[in-house]
């Protein structure tokens, strides 16, 4: 798991648990990757999929149906305001590594030593 998707993945298999249900090795590693698929490699993005699914009592993980930010569709895409996404994506860097900088510096600022570089 990347590192932004260790606290979301352990919050859903949590929930898992608590219904009486778990991944075998292959199962895990499928739902890992529909959910960095679904989420498009973002956190954030990640991290509101579970809660729906939690919240709405789902057996899997599915797209986004409405994740708070303004949302709208056009041509059949769902447009997300990224603005909002992003300072979810804030949040969780700063829980995960104590970043408190801007979205576009975090790059740079986790690949100086200690966590990458």
């Amino acid at each position: 798991c990347l590192p932004g998707f260790v606290p979301i993945m352990e919050e859903w298999l949590a929930f898992k648990k608590e219904k009486g249900q778990t991944y075998k090795p292959i199962g895990l590693r499928a739902c890992y990757h529909n959910l960095t698929k679904l989420s498009d490699n973002n956190p954030a993005i990640a991290k509101l999929i579970v809660e729906q699914s939690i919240a709405n009592n789902y057996s899997g993980l599915f797209k986004l149906r409405n994740n708070g930010a303004s949302n709208n569709k056009t041509n059949g895409q769902l447009r997300v305001n990224s603005g909002a996404v992003q300072d979810q994506s804030i949040d969780i860097y700063k829980e995960l590594f104590g970043y408190d900088g801007p979205p576009d510096k975090f790059e740079e600022w986790f690949n100086r030593k200690p966590y990458g570089g």
